[in-house]
């Protein structure tokens, strides 16, 4: 089985961005995926985390369509996959969660920008497993 631990979370066996309607989770079809990767292909295009955060808001940029089916599927599936669990251990156990910050901080509520970079390849290990990672590495994937 290839990818266990993302299937566990998710129940997603083959991916997303396959082109066999059979093969997509369920409620998904080929120009969903199509849609949605061409969304996050731009998105990896737009230079500053300014920007980026505008074109995912739509804002002086042309709306996607593969945002909206990003967005709308994640929201769905978010509470059912339990990612959020996961994201508060893994920032618990590097002492960076953000009311522990602001307690920390006279109560100002820290950017997660400063912070996600820290833990980002521990969620992703927790979600996606060992084989997210490159051969004795302790880095995601940059394409994952």
């Amino acid at each position: 089985m290839k990818w266990p631990e993302r299937q566990e979370h998710t129940g997603i066996e083959h991916g997303i961005f396959l082109d066999d309607n059979k093969k997509l989770p369920a409620g998904w079809f080929c120009q969903d995926a199509d849609d949605v990767k061409s969304f996050f292909d731009t998105f990896i295009q737009v230079q500053s985390e300014e920007q980026k955060n505008r074109y995912i808001l739509g804002k002086g940029f042309p709306k996607h369509p593969g945002c909206e089916i990003w967005r709308r599927w994640i929201w769905q599936k978010y509470r059912i996959w339990n990612l959020h669990d996961v994201i508060v251990k893994e920032l618990q156990a590097a002492d960076i969660h953000p009311q522990e910050i602001s307690i920390h901080e006279d109560n100002a509520w820290p950017d997660a920008v400063d912070y996600m970079a820290m833990v980002v390849d521990s969620v992703g290990l927790k979600i996606f497993g060992e084989e997210a990672f490159p051969e004795n590495a302790e880095v995601l994937h940059k394409d994952i």
